[in-house]
């Protein structure tokens, strides 16, 4: 009964392999999948996705909320 506990620890190389084989496919299918995306995107706009999604949050009043200073400045010395 007690080599039933203990028998998957501590890890052997194969096990350790296989669980690396499982992340690099995991990694290397989310590579693929966001590559066949991006350049599907990038067919159908001009503009980057994230570029996109910034001026659909702003909306109208991002320039509400813009800090420009030398307009600032030009503005309080021509009063």
């Amino acid at each position: 009964m007690s080599e039933e506990i203990g028998s998957n620890w501590p890890p052997t190389t194969d096990n350790r392999l296989k669980l690396t084989m499982r992340y690099i496919l995991a990694i290397a299918i989310g590579v693929c999948a966001g590559y066949t995306y991006g350049f599907t995107d990038a067919q159908h706009y001009d503009k980057p996705i994230v570029t996109r999604i910034v001026d659909r949050v702003g909306g109208k009043d991002r320039e509400n909320f813009m800090n420009d200073a030398d307009r600032k400045m030009h503005d309080v010395e021509h009063r």
